[in-house]
């Protein structure tokens, strides 16, 4: 096993001791200290343990990434993009562009390309 690898599980059970110990100091419920003091223990004497805590931390973490990035996304769209929307509609502002008379400012051009067209594009 790589040393680094094994610097990421203590890494991985120490941030788990700490906040059950956070957890602990808020609640004072004598299971959470009880459980940050096995989970630093276990982790710390046993690495195949804290392989495998780490690895489901890491899922855990992978997980709330895939749906938080997917409900933060919506709260964005829902609560500012829809009502710029729904606030430039009613103030007449569109962003297509229409004439006055309602045509579109489209040009229709029929032309052939040639091989002179495809040199020099910008």
């Amino acid at each position: 096993m790589k040393p680094s690898q094994r610097y990421k599980e203590l890494e991985t059970i120490l941030v788990l001791v700490l906040a059950l110990g956070v957890f602990y100091w808020m609640n004072k419920k004598t299971y959470l200290l009880t459980a940050a003091l096995v989970t630093g223990l276990t982790g710390l004497m046993i690495p195949a343990v804290a392989k495998i805590i780490h690895w489901l931390w890491m899922k855990l973490a992978e997980v709330l990434g895939f749906v938080m990035s997917k409900v933060i996304l919506t709260l964005i769209f829902v609560s500012i993009v829809i009502p710029l929307g729904w606030i430039a509609g009613k103030a007449g502002k569109s962003s297509v562009k229409l004439k006055p008379g309602g045509n579109s400012y489209y040009k229709e051009r029929n032309h052939t390309y040639i091989k002179e067209d495809m040199e020099n594009l910008w």
